[in-house]
């Protein structure tokens, strides 16, 4: 907002301007947070960091910049769509991490900073750490959030960002009613937000990620459930027949995981359970990837929990290619009985065949002489 005074009587006259921009009537109110997000604005910052970690993030909106600047429309393995995502993302956050700041200045007593031992504790735990703050900001990050609303309002950056989701999906560059510095100014604050919401959400939510407990909510979950469960009923055949939801919820899964885990080349669907319903799949990823194929695993389960919930057997591309070449039983038995709900378009389908249940027998019969013995 803009102020000015005027004087009245001898006296003085605030005088403010408000906001003339595009989206917001009512100052800061936030325009895309749901009202249960309103109110737990925290829930915000674990959902958008379940979709990645902030370098994650800040690769994203790297490219979006991309895009931004040059005489080219936003090109993406994933389509268009996907800039929208990061677009709601962004401004879903930074309505967030605003009420955050607000809620932290009517706090009592003040939030105290966190000491330097601590923050070398969490440096050394945590299984990301940002470098782009200060020590004083990484102490008590609203310090960082204050800075990064002390020039742009929230509703400034909405429409910031609201250009630069349409010059990134048109074939030239931003026009001239934004000037170059204002895209690196939000650019970096965006970053710096990142890293801030990063740590407000380590040292306040229940979801800490730390190198011990990362992926670990998604085995405690698959403990409790399988606790609950007293009779479970007999293992269903290969190759499952949907109804027509299960279909269309399928469907929303697919184009989760792969829009969030890029490296997915092939997902399988080998079965369900009913209760309580699960998708079992069987995902392929590029042979280049370096992140380990369970925390993949992990990352899909994690990610597909607001939808359904997922379990995911992860292995390379490669792996698999090799296995068949092989001979592997439970290769040429998934990929030939299950369901190919996804191929990547630039992989070909894998050579897989039925083999008769006698030449199984043979080869099980020659692994138990072999290892049952030595067992003995």
């Amino acid at each position: 907002m803009l102020s000015f005074v005027l004087p009245v009587n001898g006296g003085r006259l605030n005088t403010t301007i408000m906001y003339l921009g595009k989206t917001a009537p009512w100052e800061q109110y936030p325009k895309h947070l749901r009202f249960n997000e309103i109110m737990n604005p925290l829930q915000v910052l674990m959902d958008f960091f379940s979709s990645g970690w902030p370098r994650d993030h800040r690769k994203d909106l790297k490219e979006w910049r991309y895009y931004v600047l040059n005489d080219k429309f936003y090109k993406d393995r994933h389509g268009a769509r996907h800039v929208l995502f990061i677009y709601d993302q962004d401004v879903q956050l930074i309505e967030a991490v605003h009420l955050l700041l607000i809620k932290n200045e009517d706090r009592w007593p003040r939030l105290e900073d966190v000491a330097e031992e601590q923050i070398e504790q969490e440096r050394s735990d945590w299984v990301y750490f940002p470098k782009n703050l200060s020590q004083k900001e990484l102490a008590n990050p609203y310090k960082a959030v204050k800075k990064v609303f002390k020039k742009i309002s929230p509703q400034e950056y909405r429409d910031y960002l609201h250009e630069w989701l349409h010059a990134a999906l048109y074939n030239n560059t931003i026009d001239e009613t934004m000037m170059a510095g204002e895209i690196m100014d939000v650019y970096d604050n965006i970053r710096k937000l990142y890293s801030a919401a990063w740590l407000i959400h380590q040292r306040e939510t229940n979801k800490t990620l730390t190198h011990q407990t990362w992926g670990q909510g998604s085995r405690d979950k698959k403990a409790k459930q399988e606790s609950e469960i007293d009779d479970l009923p007999p293992l269903k055949d290969i190759n499952p027949e949907l109804s027509k939801a299960e279909e269309l919820g399928l469907e929303e899964v697919k184009k989760l995981i792969i829009e969030r885990i890029p490296c997915v080349r092939m997902i399988y669907l080998m079965g369900t359970h009913s209760n309580p319903f699960t998708y079992y799949l069987l995902v392929l990823i590029d042979d280049k990837e370096k992140t380990p194929e369970h925390e993949i695993a992990n990352k899909i389960e994690d990610n597909c929990r607001y939808l359904t919930s997922v379990f995911a057997i992860v292995h390379k591309l490669a792996s698999a290619k090799e296995a068949i070449t092989k001979g592997r039983r439970f290769f040429h038995y998934i990929l030939y009985n299950s369901i190919n709900i996804y191929t990547a378009a630039d992989t070909e389908l894998l050579g897989v065949r039925t083999i008769d249940d006698t030449i199984w027998m043979e080869r099980a019969e020659q692994n138990w002489n072999r290892w049952g013995i030595q067992g003995k």
